[in-house]
This record gives C-alpha cells, structure tokens and sequence, in this order.
C-alpha cells in the first residue's frame, strides 16, 4: 500500500498492520529481519497518522462498520491460520500476570453492558435447557418473587452491583451439579432461599417445606 492510498484509506492500513487485511501483501513471504523492519515502518507511519486514522474510523457510519465486521468474520471463519495466530496470541496476553487487572476490568464491564447481560442470560439458561420464554412464563406465574418466601430478589451482584435475577431451582436427584434437563426445573428462587439461609421463621421454614413437597418425585 503507498502512501497515497494510506491516506485515502487510513482504516484500511489499520486493519493491514494489524494482521486483518494482508490480500495487498500478493502472497509474499518475508524474512525475520524483514518483518521487523516492516512491523517499524508501520509502526512510525501510524504515529505520524495517528489522528487522521482515529478520525476515519470515528467517521465510520453504521453500515461501513456492520460491512467490515461481517467480513472479518467471513474471514476469519475459514482462515485456520488466523484462528491459530489469534488463539496463540489470546493465551500469551492471559498468560501474563501483569495482564490480569486488566482482564477482569474488561469482563467486568462486557457483563455490565447490555450485551454482555443477554449473553450471560442465555448461557445460564442453556444450562437449564430453558428458553428465555420459559423463564419469563415462570416469574409471571410466581408474580416476579421468589416461589418459597414470595418477596422480591434483593441480592445484589458482587455486593454493590444490581440485583440480580431469581436463582432458577432444580432437582439435583435428578441432576447432579449445576445444571439441568429440564424437567426437574422446580421454580425460581432468591438467593437467600436458593442456598438455604433461612431466618428463624416456622411460616418461612413450613413455606419452604411445602415447596419441596410440591416437587417432590
């Protein structure tokens, strides 16, 4: 890529530098002491553009961003070469310890965002082989509170963060461990009556045995 076109297109040269568009290469292979040198050059170049560059992709409309992300992932899902770079690089970074803050912040923040809150969610519930329609179903039929003490969730994640949904409670006669098939799904709970830290309540306490009686196989 000259320079003229760097200037024209500097995403473009981002995305090459970057490993993400090496078609302009033409298939040439480079020596070690040729990639260093190259990966300078690059390096220099962006310095000296960085702004410009910044300004392009901020420019970007939506449609130019979901076009170059699909092809990205078109790309990336029969590139096997890609897929090993990147896997190797992902397990360095983690690898170092000097990383790991900076690891948590980002899992912190991804499954504080809305996105990331969807994705969880639907983890879990595939975990539980439970649509999100079969969740909804359950809270509306136990009025949004918890099926045993008939209060709202109060627990809140990490202590300070937002409360969180109800527990989904299952049969662990049936299902040993964290997950389950389905059909020894008995309610949703809070987290207080999930794990069992019940106050000195006999109405409580018989409500929880009533619970358990109800499911009972």
């Amino acid at each position: 890529m000259n320079s003229t076109n760097r200037a024209a297109n500097p995403s473009r040269f981002v995305l090459t530098s970057q490993g993400l568009g090496r078609g302009w290469t033409m298939g040439r292979t480079y020596s070690p002491e040729q990639k260093v040198a190259r990966a300078i050059r690059s390096r220099r170049w962006y310095d000296a553009n960085r702004e410009a560059v910044l300004a392009r992709l901020r420019d970007r409309s939506a449609t130019e961003r979901d076009q170059l992300n699909a092809e990205r992932r078109a790309d990336y899902a029969t590139n096997l070469v890609r897929q090993e770079q990147a896997k190797a690089t992902s397990a360095r970074y983690r690898a170092d310890p000097a990383h790991a803050p900076a690891i948590a912040e980002g899992a912190r923040r991804y499954y504080a965002s809305e996105k990331g809150k969807a994705v969880k969610r639907a983890g879990l519930l595939r975990k539980f082989n439970m649509t999100p329609a079969d969740y909804d179903e359950r809270l509306a039929a136990q009025g949004g509170v918890c099926a045993i003490c008939r209060q709202p969730e109060t627990h809140r994640h990490r202590g300070t963060g937002p409360v969180v949904a109800l527990s989904i409670d299952h049969d662990h006669r049936c299902c040993p461990g964290t997950g389950s098939c389905g059909n020894c799904v008995r309610g949703l709970l809070c987290d207080r009556c999930n794990v069992g830290r019940f106050p000195d309540d006999p109405a409580l306490l018989r409500a929880a045995a009533d619970y358990f009686e109800r499911y009972a196989r």
